[in-house]
């Protein structure tokens, strides 16, 4: 899956409306209400997810982490995109 940065950078990621979650320890547990598969999220992947909240643009939620992580800016916005993307693809986000 290859994504354009230019083209979601802007986009602001929403929890998709079937997808129920709570954070437990830190972690985010992600239920698919249609099909009835949970998934646990890492700390990390947890605090992303957390951000996903329809008030951020993926370039904000990318700031917010910078503010928190240290590390190669460039790769940490790889990365958070790759993941954003990842979560838009199999429909746990949406992206408007």
């Amino acid at each position: 899956m290859t994504v354009d940065k230019t083209d979601i950078l802007d986009k602001i990621p929403v929890h998709a409306p079937h997808i129920l979650s709570r954070i437990e320890n830190g972690k985010a547990v992600i239920f698919d209400d249609t099909n009835g598969e949970p998934s646990l999220l890492n700390e990390t992947g947890s605090l992303i997810w957390s951000l996903c909240n329809g008030n951020l643009s993926v370039r904000a939620v990318i700031s917010e982490m910078a503010h928190l992580y240290e590390g190669n800016s460039s790769q940490m916005e790889t990365e958070i995109i790759d993941f954003i993307s990842l979560l838009s693809y199999k429909g746990i986000i949406t992206l408007s």
